[in-house]
């Protein structure tokens, strides 16, 4: 029965991927920044998501130089930090939340057609919602990755609290494991939509794409 429901499993498989990457993004660094000379922090990396900022404090002890990791979490009250990663916040909760919604219409799709001998209404109706689920969470994503990678590729500064004491520009930055985990989330997301809302279209119009996708 699984293996007669190809397409239903595979846009599934799909979007578990893609809410993989989607939440392991949410929480890992958007902007790497490198730092040389600075009067706070010395040389050193600075990695930026958009909760929080991290970097090893070198401290003198004993005559020895140690590092230590510090980070600094962002809050509503730093309204001098860009945009670009404020949006960022609530976006990134708001499609994690779309995608654990999706994820449940296809579930409960899936075990409707597994477990009833007439699944068809439940198969397109609840995986026609949730493929369109899918490339709405997949454009809502795609703001806050395009405007911060666009930011990162312009070197636009972040004007950090002034109680961080951490400079606005590095020297040289990189763009973040979080933005290519977002843009791999992106591509889940709109293939495992598209490959339901096609093999619907095809089903009212020529018979079904994917061999057996609604029988149960």
């Amino acid at each position: 029965r699984v293996g007669s429901n190809r397409c239903g499993i595979t846009s599934f498989v799909l979007t578990v991927a893609g809410f993989a990457f989607c939440a392991t993004a949410t929480g890992v660094a958007w902007r790497v920044w490198y730092v040389e000379n600075d009067a706070s922090i010395g040389s050193g990396t600075l990695v930026i998501g958009i909760w929080e900022v991290c970097f090893i404090q070198r401290k003198k002890l004993m005559g020895q130089n140690y590092g230590f990791p510090q980070c600094w979490p962002f809050t509503e009250e730093h309204t001098s930090l860009p945009k670009a990663m404020l949006i960022a916040q609530d976006l990134m909760i708001f499609v994690n939340l779309l995608d654990i919604s999706t994820l449940g219409l296809m579930f409960f799709a899936l075990w409707n057609v597994l477990k009833s001998k007439n699944a068809h209404a439940f198969l397109l109706t609840f995986f026609s919602v949730a493929s369109t689920l899918n490339i709405i969470s997949a454009i809502l994503l795609l703001v806050p990755v395009v405007w911060n990678t666009h930011s990162i590729l312009l070197a636009e500064e972040i004007r950090f609290p002034e109680e961080f004491n951490l400079p606005n520009s590095p020297n040289d930055q990189d763009i973040g494991t979080a933005i290519y985990l977002a843009y791999c989330a992106i591509f889940l997301k709109f293939l495992s939509g598209l490959l339901i809302l096609w093999e619907n279209s095809f089903q009212v119009q020529k018979g079904p794409v994917c061999p057996h996708l609604v029988e149960a």
